[in-house]
């Protein structure tokens, strides 16, 4: 699939994620009302589970595409919210917590903070929009929180999506 350059382009790919998403759910459920009642079983199972898959992979697309979006328009950290800043150090924070740098190292990163005013966003990092193959709520709000979106308008639903 293309980039997301514009607004459209992005309105437009997530609109047809969207849809071919829903038309094969919808498409479940129809085989499941003409089944005999065994099939129906079944195909209610794997309904299920198609659903999750979905909903799961929906929400990944939605946030890269976004990050994508954003990043194509190569605005400058500060113009943007400070969690996009914060995403480019993040994996460089989990690598250095992983190995045995040195204090020299340590200090680069350090300075490469405080001095990245200027810095452009032009790069989504994949490793911070992941869901691990389960999309509760915990993850769902890192990643909520990696895009800059606020949490509040779904913590009614945090135990749906608690995936318990």
């Amino acid at each position: 699939m293309s980039k997301p350059y514009t607004e459209a382009d992005f309105s437009a790919q997530l609109a047809a994620d969207r849809a071919w998403r829903i038309k094969e759910i919808s498409d479940l459920k129809s085989a499941i009302q003409r089944g005999d009642a065994g099939l129906q079983r079944v195909l209610l199972r794997a309904l299920v589970t198609l659903s999750y898959a979905h909903w799961e992979g929906g929400v990944r697309f939605a946030a890269t595409k976004y990050l994508q979006h954003v990043a194509l328009r190569k605005f400058q950290y500060a113009q943007l919210n400070r969690q996009f800043l914060r995403n480019y150090f993040l994996p460089r924070l989990a690598a250095l917590s992983n190995s045995k740098t040195s204090i020299k190292q340590r200090c680069d990163l350090v300075d490469e903070i405080l001095g990245c005013s200027d810095m452009k966003f032009t790069n989504v990092n994949d490793s911070l929009v992941r869901t691990g193959g389960n999309l509760n709520f915990d993850v769902f709000t890192d990643i909520c929180l990696v895009c800059a979106v606020p949490i509040e308008p779904f913590t009614d639903r945090s135990t749906f999506l608690a995936g318990r």
